[in-house]
């Protein structure tokens, strides 16, 4: 494990000494949990690529169980996400915003256009739930606990982005998406975002990197563009 840390941090100088000769930012090994990959990451890098077009950049989508050991390894330089409940002794983490989700439905739905809404008129409808265990579960417990009521027998489980807004455009179901996945929806008229408070999260998003392998100035012009990204969606 050392010999892979070393060997990795070999290459990465190598790069990093290529690119400077080149005027190059040289190149990023991203990775991205669903709550960013589909909303805040591909305007980040759009605008970095803008100013850095021969730059290279991988970007791989995944849970933290699973991009964390490649963290670890040296396989990525940068993790966007949800941030650890409890960071571990060899991280470092930087939030960038809270993470706050909505509740949405399809334009056409009935919910849509109520003037005044209660979160028992969701009682009858489908949904999509976030999955058991994942962050944004808990929160919506919360508020149907808070609410009187139980969590829908018509449901189906998951935290992609890309298959909720699908499922919503096709039936009456209502879900949960970050805030920043659904305003540009909800501005293009695709989905509609309810006016109901949920819980904050427990996590913010933000940005994981190794402590002993500082981020590169190409991880770190990215870091840049995601808080400019940020600051234009707030």
């Amino acid at each position: 494990r050392h010999a892979r840390q070393l060997l990795t941090g070999l290459e990465q100088a190598r790069e990093e000494l290529q690119a400077r000769q080149t005027g190059a930012a040289g190149k990023i090994q991203v990775g991205a949990l669903p709550a960013v990959a589909s909303a805040l990451l591909p305007q980040a890098l759009a605008a970095y690529k803008r100013e850095y077009p021969t730059s290279q950049v991988m970007v791989s989508e995944g849970s933290m169980d699973n991009l964390l050991p490649l963290l670890r390894s040296g396989q990525l330089e940068l993790l966007v996400g949800r941030l650890m409940t409890r960071a571990a002794d060899d991280v470092s983490e930087e939030a960038l915003y809270d993470g706050l989700n909505v509740v949405v439905v399809r334009r056409e739905h009935p919910l849509a256009r109520r003037r005044k809404l209660r979160w028992p008129d969701l009682q009858d409808f489908p949904w999509v739930l976030p999955p058991v265990g994942s962050l944004a579960r808990e929160p919506l417990e919360v508020a149907l606990r808070q609410h009187g009521m139980a969590l829908p027998r018509d449901a189906i489980e998951t935290l992609s982005n890309s298959v909720i807004a699908g499922y919503l455009q096709h039936t009456q179901a209502v879900g949960l998406l970050s805030r920043l996945v659904a305003r540009p929806l909800a501005k293009a008229g695709q989905l509609a975002i309810l006016p109901l408070d949920l819980p904050d999260p427990r996590r913010p998003i933000g940005v994981t990197w190794m402590k002993q392998r500082p981020l590169p100035p190409a991880a770190q012009r990215l870091v840049e563009f995601l808080q400019q990204e940020i600051r234009r969606l707030a």
